[in-house]
């Protein structure tokens, strides 16, 4: 899971690559592979663009990259789907277009569908497949479903 507030999920004293492992082992701690395991978290930090900021601390990360690291986090334990909670809604409008471009080709490499929460219609279309516009009243219902060609 990807959150909108990705600085908070970050571990501060961990660098881009440890956030990857740490979370690799966490899911899987008594796994055997060792070297499987690192060529993975290596692999997706090529595929999100963080080989080069492997060794920083979040701290020294621009927001686009801290939101990036976040996505990668949520990659290296291979998600079937991937779930997405307004994850570009505090980046610029630069730094949401390239994430976007970015998180449509891993997605596609990686074969991972995702579920995405947003209020940005223009990011639904660019990003889905497929839309649900939900109503909320007394309870949430489902207001409309939309077909992306």
């Amino acid at each position: 899971m990807v959150f909108q507030d990705y600085g908070r999920s970050l571990f501060p004293w961990f660098t881009v690559r440890k956030q990857l492992t740490y979370a690799r082992n966490c899911i899987d701690a008594n796994r055997t592979e060792g070297n499987a395991v690192d060529a993975n978290v290596e692999k997706i930090l090529e595929l999100t663009g963080l080989s080069g900021y492997a060794d920083m601390l979040p701290n020294q990360l621009s927001g686009g990259m801290k939101q990036r690291v976040a996505l990668a986090r949520a990659l290296v334990l291979k998600p079937g789907v991937l779930l997405l909670d307004e994850p570009f809604g505090s980046l610029d409008a630069y730094n949401r277009y390239q994430l976007e471009d970015y998180l449509l080709k891993t997605l596609k490499n990686m074969d991972i569908g995702m579920i995405l929460v947003t209020h940005d219609l223009d990011e639904a279309i660019y990003l889905c497949n497929r839309i649900i516009i939900i109503k909320r009243s007394n309870r949430y219902k489902i207001k409309r479903r939309i077909r992306i060609p």
